[in-house]
């Protein structure tokens, strides 16, 4: 196994471990970037959608409700088959699993999916299936809509993300991607870090979060090289309404700080948690009107 496969694992189980504490906290706090890339997009004109990085696919279950149009099919996936066994089970358990308008199938994982051409009527297809975003299972032109929501930054090579993304999707189809934006602007970010240099713990570049696609030239060159448009490029901010217990929870459960905290003594793990509380409620408790939030950068992009 190489470096690059070695990286890739242990990000799969990085989110496999925390895919249950995921759904229960964070993924509504994702739903803001969701729900404005779908309307970006113009996703209910779309009737063969991609979407990869889907999570445990809560923002999914909204798409399929709110926006999929009668007739359209719409294909998610995730690393993480954690993710979208969660998923599956959400979708189970949901108002669409007795409805006659929506048909739902959890593919396998594999190298080859057979995208189905969209068909006229009143039944919309959902598909989910493990796949990695830079070696898409699905035949050249298969959508003509592709989303790609906070993913393309977390990837081994974002180059072989935004390559797979124009080869499955159709000549004059619409590509919308969402990435952490510029350092400064990642408010969410600051307590930890000053957290673990309060206890004389020193963090470095990999601790921190992966902003680095977050310039809007830096990202606007790396679609045009991969073959895109670009057709809207603009910053938007993202409001987390997390307590400091969860906060806290997913701070230290995160490759970027996992194997930090991990290394700490016990006396030092408690005493990194006292210290996050303390400066969490001074910037963000209840006598602060202002809650926790990230800046995201947002690419409408067509082929």
């Amino acid at each position: 196994m190489n470096a690059e496969e070695s990286k890739k694992e242990q990000m799969v189980l990085s989110w496999n471990t925390m895919a249950d504490f995921y759904d229960r906290t964070l993924a509504e706090n994702s739903l803001q970037a969701s729900v404005m890339l779908f309307a970006a997009v113009r996703a209910r004109d779309a009737k063969s959608i991609c979407e990869v990085g889907v999570g445990p696919g809560l923002s999914s279950m909204i798409f399929i409700s709110a926006y999929m149009q009668n007739g359209a099919q719409y294909y998610n996936s995730d690393f993480s088959e954690k993710m979208i066994e969660i998923f599956a089970k959400k979708y189970a358990q949901s108002e669409f699993a007795n409805s006659s308008e929506v048909k739902y199938e959890n593919l396998p994982q594999s190298s080859n999916i057979e995208v189905s051409t969209p068909e006229e009527g009143t039944v919309k297809k959902v598909y989910s299936t493990v796949a990695d975003n830079e070696a898409l299972p699905y035949s050249d032109d298969a959508f003509d809509c592709y989303l790609a929501n906070l993913s393309l930054m977390l990837v081994n090579d974002p180059n072989k993300m935004l390559s797979e993304a124009y080869r499955v999707t159709q000549k004059g189809g619409t590509l919308g991607f969402t990435v952490i934006g510029n350092p400064e602007k990642q408010v969410m970010w600051t307590v930890i870090f000053d957290a673990f240099k309060e206890i004389g713990v020193k963090t470095d570049e990999k601790n921190k979060p992966p902003t680095h696609l977050g310039d809007k030239e830096v990202l606007k060159e790396k679609l045009e090289v991969a073959g895109l448009t670009v057709k809207k490029l603009f910053y938007t901010t993202s409001n987390f309404f997390m307590n400091v217990e969860e906060a806290f929870a997913f701070s230290i459960m995160t490759h970027l700080f996992k194997n930090l905290y991990e290394a700490l003594s016990e006396e030092k793990a408690t005493k990194l948690k006292e210290i996050f509380t303390r400066i969490w409620h001074e910037r963000f408790g209840d006598d602060s009107l202002t809650p926790t939030s990230a800046e995201f950068l947002v690419a409408i992009a067509e082929k």
